[in-house]
């Protein structure tokens, strides 16, 4: 059982670093990012990318379809 729940639990670093991937393979800054969801500082950007912080879902979703990939793509 607890590798089925470990399984589901969301990984703050995958999304991390897929978000930076996929951030900077379109050549996008943190700022545009932030910019595009409405944060004053690319600061949570940064703070999402190194693993600090997870989005919430709703945020996720934005962030997803802003940098145009498919949401699990950025949790696996």
């Amino acid at each position: 059982m607890t590798n089925k729940l470990k399984s589901s639990t969301l990984d703050t670093k995958n999304f991390g670093l897929n978000l930076y991937r996929i951030r900077t393979e379109k050549r996008l800054t943190r700022q545009w990012l932030a910019d595009r969801l409405g944060y004053e500082s690319q600061r949570i950007i940064y703070d999402y990318e190194s693993g600090v912080k997870l989005p919430k879902l709703e945020n996720a979703i934005k962030i997803a379809i802003i940098l145009e990939v498919d949401l699990n793509s950025m949790f696996l």
